[in-house]
């Protein structure tokens, strides 16, 4: 969803898809990826540095041709991968709405089975190949964040959120 350019690639090659976008909280998602970044030794810089040296290392370097076609964009994208308000956006431009399924991660690990339930009515599943455990995996909050870098994320995401819950028509509480 990131690329500009993924929309209108997905619509020419699949002109029928039916497209499923699981929004995690975009606080908890960018301190993840940091630590993802951290643990594959692909970070250097403390948490609160790395969110104020995004932009700069989100740079192109004068190749606009493809801006998203080096490195940082995948390693260091920590805030603009949760701007999800303008990716749904693009998305939208090019894929009719009504086959892209909006979901909030958190309501799918609080209720998993009617969650699913709507994923198959939405893709046209069977609802009996729902699985039996249905237990959230690898899931959990940092509590050992910095809490001025998690303030910062807060801040930042506040308006992008408020555009988001005005396109979905869905307050998520982020």
């Amino acid at each position: 969803m990131l690329h500009p350019a993924a929309p209108a690639r997905i619509a020419s090659s699949l002109p029928n898809v039916r497209l499923i976008v699981l929004l995690r909280n975009p606080v908890e998602r960018a301190i993840s990826h940091y630590f993802h970044q951290r643990k594959r030794g692909r970070e250097p810089l403390a948490l609160l540095e790395a969110l104020e040296a995004e932009a700069s290392r989100l740079d192109p370097g004068g190749d606009e041709s493809d801006p998203l076609g080096h490195e940082g964009w995948i390693h260091a994208s920590y805030v603009l991968r949760g701007m999800y308000a303008e990716q749904i956006e693009r998305l939208y431009a090019s894929i009719d709405p009504e086959r892209i399924l909006v979901l909030e991660s958190d309501r799918m690990f609080a209720e998993p089975g009617p969650t699913l339930q709507s994923v198959f009515e939405f893709s046209g599943v069977r609802p009996d190949v729902m699985p039996r455990d249905l237990s959230p995996r690898m899931v959990g909050r940092r509590s050992d964040v910095d809490p001025e870098a998690r303030a910062f994320l807060e801040r930042v995401f506040e308006e992008p959120n408020r555009r988001l819950y005005e396109l979905l028509g869905e307050d998520y509480g982020w």
